[in-house]
């Protein structure tokens, strides 16, 4: 069992399971007790602090967005790439079905990246854009700030919406496309719904809380949380806003900058200021940098399919994940009594295991 054990020290190493500093101590019978906080910073290569995007690529590397430069994590060690002399703060990422990423930006526009480089489009997108999400075909959903929405397809802008053509607002802050194929724009105005060219819209004057919309997200059962930057957050059901989570619901702070589902109903929430609050059917309980996080003031969240939780904030980049391992059987067996070399999971989600001797195993 030698070589598992080996295998097992580096399994903890790469996916950050069991770190020592920066462990949570967490009052007991809490969600949080099953996890362990491993936090990064400027000393680890997190030069630009401010972290505002982290995506999960088809390759399984993460993708850290920060203020000044796009990273790529493989759960040991990052890896920076150079935008060049354009600059920009960069603030969002979408990748399309050929493992492109396209990353907008706040002073040098549409950035992609094609694996090797980055490359600015800010003549043809302007200089001032802030959020993106894929539509059919790859086309780009492009958020700018000042400008509405423009669509992005084949290196060419091909249509743009904005307030003269019924958008709600012109600054976006984020967008949300939906199951159903809508789109939902959040803006410095309220929430626009774009429907096959028809826009519906909400303010304050019909629903809304706070016109200054910074996140949404919809749920595996259709409903669509909108995250505000002062009043919390409001629930749509069938498109129409029904339920609202405010201080009295438990929020202990209201500028809404995330929001993530997990498993078993969880719905994960990112303050500005009051770190993160885990909301599963009026259960509340929150995270703070008094329990380990790197910082309180949160702009993204993104939860693998194993649960591992990447936490971008103001100041760096916490990870959270489980902090167990089970010992794994074959038939009720001792499955490796052979020395394991390797570790792959296929595409149905089996756990492949190599060994001396015996080649691979289930």
């Amino acid at each position: 069992m030698k070589g598992f054990q080996k295998l097992l020290v580096l399994i903890v190493l790469q996916f950050v399971a069991v770190p020592i500093l920066g462990q949570s101590n967490l009052y007991q019978q809490s969600y949080w007790d099953n996890y362990t906080i491993r936090n990064y910073g400027v000393e680890d290569g997190i030069f630009s602090q401010q972290v505002y995007k982290i995506h999960k690529d088809q390759r399984g590397f993460y993708w850290i967005v920060s203020n000044g430069e796009l990273l790529r994590f493989d759960g040991l060690t990052f890896k920076g790439f150079d935008k060049g002399n354009v600059g920009g703060t960069l603030y969002d990422l979408a990748e399309d079905s050929e493992g492109n990423k396209w990353i907008p930006s706040i002073g040098a526009g549409l950035y992609k990246f094609n694996g090797d480089s980055l490359r600015s489009y800010m003549e043809l997108t302007g200089d001032l854009t802030k959020s993106v999400a894929i539509g059919n075909n790859d086309t780009l959903i492009l958020g700018t700030y000042g400008s509405g929405i423009k669509t992005f397809y084949q290196d060419s802008i091909y249509s743009t919406y904005s307030v003269e053509n019924g958008l709600v607002g012109n600054e976006i802050w984020t967008i949300e496309r939906s199951r159903n194929g809508k789109i939902w724009i959040g803006t410095n105005a309220g929430v626009s719904i774009f429907d096959n060219g028809i826009i519906t819209n909400f303010t304050s004057e019909n629903g809304l809380p706070d016109n200054k919309i910074r996140a949404i997200k919809e749920l595996k059962n259709g409903d669509v949380w909108v995250g505000t930057d002062k009043e919390g957050i409001v629930i749509f059901k069938n498109e129409k806003p029904v339920e609202y989570l405010h201080t009295k619901e438990g929020l202990p702070n209201l500028l809404v900058q995330d929001i993530e589902e997990g498993k078993n109903g969880d719905v994960f929430i990112a303050t500005l200021g009051g770190g993160i609050i885990r909301y599963n059917d009026g259960i509340k309980e929150i995270l703070t940098q008094e329990d380990g996080l790197i910082s309180d003031k949160i702009n993204t969240i993104s939860i693998d399919s194993d649960n591992l939780m990447l936490i971008g904030t103001e100041v760096g980049l916490s990870v959270l994940s489980a902090k167990y391992f089970k010992t794994l059987s074959l038939n009720g067996k001792d499955a490796f009594n052979q020395e394991v070399v390797t570790l792959n999971k296929d595409g149905t989600g089996r756990i492949w295991a190599g060994t001396y001797g015996q080649g691979y195993r289930v």
